[in-house]
């Protein structure tokens, strides 16, 4: 499915837990192992991010740090520089990043330049539901790009929804105000398995590395999902938001979801401030809600 991508050519890490970006990734692999694969190999080709070996130059440089909320490092978070991607949405290859297990910290050498892709997410642990990013970066040469602490945080879920005994399409209180309308059989976590769980957050702006928008402005508000990168493959989400965003009444928002593997940006819904100012009544454009990673809202 081709979606006009609206973040092309977007200055601006996913955990790839087990490692794919032309497709999902099995997030629920381990950090372990993604470390252990990300010493080399690009899935097939040199369009990695480039790590210096061999007569290979290093045109541009990526480094900083991947941290939980409270700010302290996720030395097993994962990150995948993916790249580089095409005005289509293709993605050339994708390179898992070593990240430091004490300090979380990490580091590219980028071999060429454009649009790519940085994620980061985190394996589940117990009692911790974690989300993920999904950032597009422009590189271009001599780019000495950094993400100091608190770095790229991966936020965290407060608490999920069990939604292993759901059965048929259903509307959710996932969190934080956001309700969503689906079928969880016909979901697609990336595992590639129905999604059994889930939770939303409302994202400090601190902790956003989206904050605008192309040809729609600067972000007002946004959410996060867990499992993150959970897909409708065959039907879109029906979105609720019980929150006015602290705007007056009848005043018009965008809504938009990143796209996890390639970080394109589209837009799902257009929606307007109800009358009393306690929620938004929404409108789905183009094919609607898709993906749970990030919603953007802006004006």
């Amino acid at each position: 499915m081709n979606r006009m991508a609206l973040a092309w050519f977007t200055p601006a890490l996913v955990f790839a837990l087990a490692l794919g970006c032309g497709g999902d990734s099995d997030d629920a692999s381990t950090a372990a192992d993604a470390t252990a694969s990300a010493g080399d190999g690009d899935s097939g080709g040199d369009g990695d991010g480039g790590d210096g070996d061999g007569d290979v130059p290093v045109l541009a440089n990526i480094d900083g740090v991947v941290t939980d909320s409270a700010g302290a490092p996720l030395g097993m978070a994962g990150i995948q520089f993916c790249g580089p991607v095409s005005e289509e949405g293709a993605v050339e290859a994708c390179k898992p990043v070593p990240v430091d297990a004490d300090t979380g910290t990490f580091s590219i050498e980028v071999t060429k330049l454009g649009f790519w892709n940085l994620k980061a997410v985190h394996a589940p642990e117990e009692g911790r539901y974690f989300t993920g990013q999904a950032i597009p970066l422009t590189v271009a040469m001599d780019d000495m790009i950094s993400y100091p602490a608190p770095g790229i945080v991966v936020p965290e879920v407060n608490e999920v929804i069990d939604l292993s005994a759901a059965t048929g399409e259903a509307t959710f209180e996932v969190g934080a105000g956001i309700w969503l309308t689906f079928d969880p059989a016909m979901t697609q976590t990336p595992s590639f398995t129905p999604a059994a769980e889930m939770g939303a957050i409302e994202v400090p702006e601190a902790e956003w590395q989206i904050t605008e928008v192309p040809d729609a402005g600067p972000v007002i508000a946004a959410w996060t999902f867990h499992p993150f990168g959970t897909k409708l493959p065959d039907a879109s989400f029906g979105l609720a938001v019980e929150s006015g965003l602290g705007l007056a009444a009848g005043e018009a928002v965008q809504i938009f979801e990143v796209e996890k593997d390639n970080a394109f940006i589209h837009k799902v819904a257009d929606a307007v401030v109800s009358s009393d100012g306690t929620h938004l009544e929404i409108t789905p454009t183009a094919e609607g809600l898709h993906e749970l990673t990030w919603l953007l809202f802006t004006q």
